[in-house]
């Protein structure tokens, strides 16, 4: 959050209240009314101003955080795979590690299996060895991915084009 922009509780509030996606547009209009009474309601704006950030992150978190955050992260990073570049995966795993709890050697090999099977061969075969290093998997990942792309992008401008009979 912008410590500048988001300088008092009520702007944390609406900040993530702004943020939050899903299945919450209940909850957020609940919350929003809280902190904006239709009427102007001075009692309830005393009741809003009171409530601090930290207690609105708690009963937040209480309502939309899932019971084990663990085993859910777990489960997600055994199906996360790679569908289109590389960074972006490496971002999506990064995010759902921090949660699983598990060590480098089984985050290496789940990163592994999410990769596309032609880019985990060529990372597995290189003259170096296979990575030994999680950090190693990803920097490897994002550059032989970037590579083929450039390679794609640059065969697809060299294909001749056909000219059209008229």
């Amino acid at each position: 959050m912008n410590p500048v922009k988001a300088n008092t509780d009520e702007k944390k509030k609406m900040l993530l209240l702004s943020l939050v996606k899903g299945n919450t547009s209940e909850w957020k209009q609940r919350e929003t009314m809280k902190i904006f009474p239709e009427d102007d309601d001075s009692v309830e704006k005393k009741k809003a101003a009171e409530e601090t950030w930290s207690s609105f992150k708690q009963r937040f978190r209480a309502e939309w955080q899932p019971v084990n955050v663990v085993r859910e992260a777990q489960t997600k990073i055994e199906q996360i795979r790679m569908t289109d570049r590389a960074d972006e995966y490496v971002n999506r795993f990064r995010l759902i590690a921090m949660d699983t709890k598990y060590d480098d050697e089984a985050l290496m090999r789940f990163f592994r299996e999410g990769l596309p099977e032609s880019l985990q061969t060529k990372i597995m075969l290189r003259t170096e060895g296979e990575p030994e290093t999680l950090d190693e998997w990803y920097k490897l990942a994002i550059k032989y991915d970037n590579q083929y792309k450039l390679v794609m992008a640059n065969r697809k401008k060299r294909e001749p084009t056909k000219p059209k009979i008229v």
